[in-house]
């Protein structure tokens, strides 16, 4: 994931657990759109991806399952992202990887996928000034989602005091948008745009 929770509030200088909950909801619904608004997986080229039509995905045990999986470099922390799966094309966070099996934190969900078509898996690698963007989305998710912001609200007047709300891109400050620009492709970057897949 591009932020964990104890990074989130460690930049934004939360020290109470009041809204750990909703914090851990928004990391990957930010990370899902500062992915979308860059066209860029953050495919991570120094890892040989995998493909297989024997990988399972099992909902009870949140895991991916292949015979000596352990074999492919992975490891816990490790954002990975699923290509050509039925139900699970997305980022998973690693929490631990044994022989046969990649147990993924619990902030994904796997959806039940038997073995099918081939699946490609590769390892996604962030940039780390991203935190500092993904932080600040976070915490304008969580302001604007109180009963005093009214959504499309570009000003507000009382008395002779007056608030100017900043342009939005997708639903964020314009400002926020403008650090990511030096991540931002114009056609979609990912596995299959890399000269290594041939398909």
């Amino acid at each position: 994931m591009i932020i964990t929770l104890d990074e989130v509030k460690t930049i934004l200088q939360i020290d109470v657990d009041t809204n750990d909950s909703l914090i851990n909801m928004f990391i990957p619904l930010v990370e899902q759109d500062i992915v979308d608004y860059c066209k860029n997986d953050f495919i991570d080229e120094e890892f040989d991806f995998f493909s297989s039509n024997d990988i399972t995905f099992v909902n009870s045990d949140n895991s991916i399952n292949l015979t000596n999986i352990s074999t492919k470099k992975i490891v816990a922390n490790d954002s990975i992202r699923v290509y050509k799966s039925f139900r699970n094309n997305q980022v998973f966070t690693v929490s631990s990887v044994s022989t046969n099996k990649i147990i993924i934190n619990s902030i994904d969900t796997i959806q039940d996928e038997d073995e099918s078509e081939t699946v490609y898996i590769t390892k996604v690698k962030y940039p780390i000034p991203l935190k500092f963007v993904a932080a600040k989305m976070i915490n304008y998710q969580l302001t604007t989602n109180t009963d005093e912001f009214t959504p499309g609200m570009k000003s507000e007047k009382i008395d002779d005091y007056t608030i100017t709300l900043e342009d939005t891109i997708q639903g964020y400050p314009l400002s926020y948008m403008v650090a990511l620009q030096r991540y931002r492709h114009l056609f979609k970057k990912d596995l299959f745009s890399s000269l290594k897949v041939i398909l």
